[in-house]
Protein backbone atom coordinates (compact mmCIF):
# COMPACT_ATOMS: atom_id res chain seq x y z
CA UNK A 1 0.00 0.00 0.00
CA UNK A 2 0.84 3.18 -0.95
CA UNK A 3 1.00 6.49 1.50
CA UNK A 4 -1.64 8.73 1.04
CA UNK A 5 -0.50 11.53 -0.70
CA UNK A 6 -2.15 14.36 1.46
CA UNK A 7 0.20 12.79 4.79
CA UNK A 8 3.77 14.04 4.81
CA UNK A 9 5.90 10.90 4.35
CA UNK A 10 9.03 9.56 6.43
CA UNK A 11 11.16 7.74 4.51
CA UNK A 12 12.90 4.40 6.08
CA UNK A 13 16.01 3.73 4.19
CA UNK A 14 17.76 0.36 5.28
CA UNK A 15 19.62 -2.65 3.93
CA UNK A 16 18.08 -5.63 3.02
CA UNK A 17 19.80 -8.14 5.83
CA UNK A 18 18.02 -5.36 8.62
CA UNK A 19 14.73 -6.51 7.54
CA UNK A 20 13.26 -8.01 10.97
CA UNK A 21 14.78 -5.05 13.37
CA UNK A 22 13.40 -2.36 10.56
CA UNK A 23 10.25 -3.68 10.94
CA UNK A 24 9.93 -3.58 14.44
CA UNK A 25 11.54 -0.10 14.36
CA UNK A 26 8.72 0.64 11.65
CA UNK A 27 6.59 -0.14 14.34
CA UNK A 28 7.35 1.65 17.46
CA UNK A 29 7.97 4.42 14.96
CA UNK A 30 4.92 4.36 12.80
CA UNK A 31 2.98 4.70 16.12
CA UNK A 32 4.40 8.11 17.27
CA UNK A 33 4.27 9.02 13.34
CA UNK A 34 0.56 8.48 12.60
CA UNK A 35 -0.97 10.23 15.68
CA UNK A 36 1.40 13.35 14.77
CA UNK A 37 -0.17 12.86 11.19
CA UNK A 38 2.66 11.58 9.51
CA UNK A 39 2.77 8.43 6.66
CA UNK A 40 6.05 6.12 7.73
CA UNK A 41 7.33 4.57 4.14
CA UNK A 42 9.96 1.36 3.48
CA UNK A 43 10.03 -0.62 1.06
CA UNK A 44 7.82 -3.71 2.45
CA UNK A 45 4.82 -1.38 2.09
CA UNK A 46 5.32 -1.73 -1.60
CA UNK A 47 2.79 -3.31 -3.65
CA UNK A 48 3.00 -4.88 -7.14
CA UNK A 49 4.58 -2.76 -10.05
CA UNK A 50 7.90 -1.62 -10.45
CA UNK A 51 9.63 -1.32 -7.03
CA UNK A 52 12.08 1.48 -8.40
CA UNK A 53 9.77 3.78 -9.19
CA UNK A 54 8.02 3.11 -5.83
CA UNK A 55 10.30 3.74 -4.23
CA UNK A 56 11.78 6.74 -6.30
CA UNK A 57 7.76 8.44 -5.69
CA UNK A 58 8.41 8.01 -1.80
CA UNK A 59 11.99 9.32 -1.84
CA UNK A 60 10.48 12.25 -4.19
CA UNK A 61 7.68 13.05 -1.14
CA UNK A 62 10.13 12.71 1.80
CA UNK A 63 9.60 15.32 4.29
CA UNK A 64 11.77 13.53 6.58
CA UNK A 65 14.41 10.23 6.46
CA UNK A 66 15.81 8.20 8.93
CA UNK A 67 18.35 5.75 8.26
CA UNK A 68 19.09 2.39 10.20
CA UNK A 69 22.20 2.16 10.69
CA UNK A 70 24.06 -1.01 10.41
CA UNK A 71 27.67 -2.68 8.75
CA UNK A 72 24.68 -4.04 5.90
CA UNK A 73 23.60 -0.23 5.16
CA UNK A 74 27.22 1.64 5.60
CA UNK A 75 28.16 -1.18 2.80
CA UNK A 76 25.00 -0.84 0.71
CA UNK A 77 25.85 0.83 -2.54
CA UNK A 78 21.64 1.19 -2.90
CA UNK A 79 21.15 2.80 0.30
CA UNK A 80 24.42 5.32 0.04
CA UNK A 81 24.76 5.80 -3.22
CA UNK A 82 20.83 6.33 -4.11
CA UNK A 83 18.30 6.42 -1.16
CA UNK A 84 20.48 8.53 1.29
CA UNK A 85 22.20 11.03 -1.29
CA UNK A 86 18.34 11.70 -2.63
CA UNK A 87 17.20 12.01 0.75
CA UNK A 88 19.71 14.50 2.16
CA UNK A 89 19.28 16.58 -1.33
CA UNK A 90 15.89 17.09 -0.25
CA UNK A 91 15.07 17.22 3.61
CA UNK A 92 16.43 15.99 7.42
CA UNK A 93 17.92 12.52 7.57
CA UNK A 94 18.13 11.14 11.04
CA UNK A 95 19.87 7.83 11.38
CA UNK A 96 19.60 5.78 14.02
CA UNK A 97 21.97 3.47 15.41
CA UNK A 98 20.67 -0.05 14.23
CA UNK A 99 23.68 -2.35 15.20
CA UNK A 100 27.57 -2.10 16.24
CA UNK A 101 29.53 -0.53 13.39
CA UNK A 102 32.06 1.92 12.31
CA UNK A 103 29.92 4.44 11.37
CA UNK A 104 31.88 7.28 12.71
CA UNK A 105 34.58 6.22 9.60
CA UNK A 106 31.78 7.17 7.26
CA UNK A 107 31.79 11.25 6.74
CA UNK A 108 27.86 10.99 5.38
CA UNK A 109 26.74 9.74 8.19
CA UNK A 110 29.42 11.27 10.90
CA UNK A 111 28.32 14.65 10.54
CA UNK A 112 24.17 13.79 10.98
CA UNK A 113 22.58 14.04 14.14
CA UNK A 114 21.42 10.53 15.30
CA UNK A 115 18.19 10.17 16.66
CA UNK A 116 18.20 8.44 20.22
CA UNK A 117 21.43 7.59 21.65
CA UNK A 118 24.97 6.20 19.95
CA UNK A 119 25.63 4.63 22.93
CA UNK A 120 23.79 1.16 22.56
CA UNK A 121 22.41 0.08 19.15
CA UNK A 122 18.66 -1.27 18.83
CA UNK A 123 19.79 -4.86 18.13
CA UNK A 124 22.39 -4.66 21.29
CA UNK A 125 18.90 -3.56 23.62
CA UNK A 126 16.92 -6.01 21.96
CA UNK A 127 19.80 -8.80 22.46
CA UNK A 128 20.28 -8.14 26.27
CA UNK A 129 17.11 -7.40 27.38
CA UNK A 130 14.58 -7.81 24.31
CA UNK A 131 13.08 -4.25 25.03
CA UNK A 132 12.46 -3.84 21.30
CA UNK A 133 10.91 -6.85 20.93
CA UNK A 134 8.71 -6.49 24.11
CA UNK A 135 7.44 -2.99 23.05
CA UNK A 136 6.25 -4.49 19.68
CA UNK A 137 4.83 -7.50 21.46
CA UNK A 138 2.42 -5.20 23.27
CA UNK A 139 -1.46 -4.69 21.92
CA UNK A 140 -0.87 -1.58 19.75
CA UNK A 141 -4.23 -0.38 20.74
CA UNK A 142 -2.54 -0.32 24.44
CA UNK A 143 -0.09 1.35 23.72
CA UNK A 144 1.18 4.21 25.72
CA UNK A 145 3.76 5.82 23.14
CA UNK A 146 5.34 7.59 25.44
CA UNK A 147 6.28 5.16 28.09
CA UNK A 148 7.34 2.70 25.47
CA UNK A 149 9.66 4.79 23.89
CA UNK A 150 11.04 5.91 27.13
CA UNK A 151 11.42 2.50 28.08
CA UNK A 152 12.92 1.49 25.13
CA UNK A 153 16.08 3.87 25.87
CA UNK A 154 15.58 3.36 29.22
CA UNK A 155 15.55 7.18 29.56
CA UNK A 156 13.65 10.41 27.91
CA UNK A 157 16.38 11.08 25.77
CA UNK A 158 14.68 9.43 22.46
CA UNK A 159 11.60 10.41 23.10
CA UNK A 160 12.41 14.61 23.30
CA UNK A 161 14.70 14.22 20.25
CA UNK A 162 11.73 12.75 18.16
CA UNK A 163 9.61 15.27 19.30
CA UNK A 164 12.12 17.92 18.35
CA UNK A 165 13.04 16.56 15.34
CA UNK A 166 9.25 15.74 14.06
CA UNK A 167 8.06 19.72 15.80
Amino acid sequence: MTAPADRPLVFVSYAREDKELCRRLVLMLGLVLKERGYEVWWDQTMIGGSWKDQIDSSLDRAVAGLLLVSEYSLTSEFVMDEELPRLLARCTVAPIYGSPCPWRNVAVVARLQFLGSTESALSELDERRGELGELVACDVDAVDLSANLDRLFTNKRFAREFERFFS
